[in-house]
């Protein structure tokens, strides 16, 4: 590798890091947005299933500790 290719190598590994952290967001978000749906269907029922909601809210706190 020559000396002048090396800050592009770098700009190359900065750039897909923050295009792969980009993705995981994206995911994580659009999980979050599922078990919202969740709890806004629960809520939308006679009876309220209050372990259903509990479920969403940790599946919502697992996604959110992964991203961090």
């Amino acid at each position: 590798m020559k000396k002048s290719d090396r800050p592009k190598a770098g700009e190359n590994t900065d750039l897909a890091s923050y295009e792969a952290d980009l993705e995981s967001n994206h995911r994580a978000f659009q999980d979050i947005q599922t078990e919202a749906a969740v709890i806004t269907g629960v809520l939308q029922e006679k009876r309220i299933n209050r372990e259903k909601i509990a479920h969403a809210v940790r599946e919502i706190g697992k996604i959110l500790s992964n991203q961090i």
